[in-house]
């Protein structure tokens, strides 16, 4: 049996299972979640740049370019920290901190969008 995950496998050893299950979790928090997380931010950008342009004029090309970097800003560097720090402690599922936080970065782009002036 090898020790690369599989998923038409089924693992008999608990070992084996448990490593497989450690190795998907990570795969999951260090590199699927982040590239969904900047293409995701990139979507949403895309939204607001076509939303402030038709629905909000003028256009703040200031204010975007801010919002832009601080999105792809967090977004860079919540993927350099689960790098670095996720094989250090697995357990305690630092991508869950960032998918929280994330929310707080929604409420940037809303407010962006001009949710103060609704």
């Amino acid at each position: 049996m090898t020790n690369t995950p599989d998923a038409n496998q089924i693992d008999i050893d608990p070992v084996v299972a448990h490593e497989h299950k450690a190795s998907r979790v990570r795969q999951l928090q260090v590199r699927t979640m982040p590239s969904l997380r900047i293409g995701g931010y990139a979507l949403v950008l895309g939204l607001l740049a076509a939303h402030n342009t038709f629905v909000l004029p003028p256009f703040d090309l200031s204010e975007f370019l801010a919002v832009s970097f601080v999105l792809m800003a967090y977004s860079l560097v919540s993927w350099a920290i689960l790098h670095r720090f996720f094989p250090m402690f697995p357990d305690w599922r630092l991508g869950d901190v960032f998918l929280t936080l994330d929310i707080v970065l929604f409420t940037l782009v809303v407010y962006a969008s001009g949710a103060d002036q609704s």
